[in-house]
């Protein structure tokens, strides 16, 4: 929360006071959030599965520092075939598809026919992945989250709802650097 430079120590202690259960909560979460980080400092997920960062490594056949481009790679292919498998299974094509590194979002498509997809869901499991795909795929037919959408989203993923819960409990885990 940000207040006004000219706003008063009691303003700010009212402003902490009225949004208590909110800030409890939050912080909260980040609390749980960060003690799952530090429990699993150096291992990495790939595909659902964690593993120790230097025995990941090892099967990949790079060094630890090369272990992301190595990731990096994986995703590409791995991205690259679930749209290509889910775009003729819903009969969309989408005109450009990239991987970027986003901080907050697991995917994006513009009006355009772009598809941006986070390269970190190599990490995740190959079912959250596609159901990402599946999304993002569907805003090719449908650009909003209007219950249209969802019932495309729902034709091709019906357990969309437990894949977009994982990304929301262990998100952070796939984020964590």
């Amino acid at each position: 929360m940000v207040l006004p430079k000219r706003a008063s120590f009691q303003h700010a202690c009212n402003a902490v006071r009225e949004h208590e259960d909110w800030l409890v909560k939050h912080l909260s979460k980040l609390k749980l959030k960060q003690a799952s980080a530090a429990a699993h400092e150096g291992t990495l997920l790939f595909k659902g599965v964690r593993h120790e960062s230097a025995e990941l490594a090892a099967f990949a056949g790079v060094s630890v520092p090369r272990l992301e481009t190595w990731m990096r790679r994986q995703a590409a292919l791995a991205l690259s075939e679930s749209v290509a498998r889910w775009a003729t299974v819903m009969g969309v094509e989408p005109k450009r598809v990239s991987f970027r590194d986003q901080k907050t979002k697991w995917g994006a498509c513009n009006a355009r026919g772009t598809v941006t997809l986070n390269w970190r869901l190599v990490m995740a499991p190959p079912e959250v992945l596609d159901y990402v795909v599946v999304h993002e795929l569907a805003h090719l037919k449908e650009l909003n989250h209007s219950p249209r959408f969802w019932a495309i989203v729902e034709r091709f993923c019906p357990d969309w709802r437990r894949h977009k819960k994982w990304l929301q409990v262990h998100g952070h885990l796939l984020s964590a650097r």
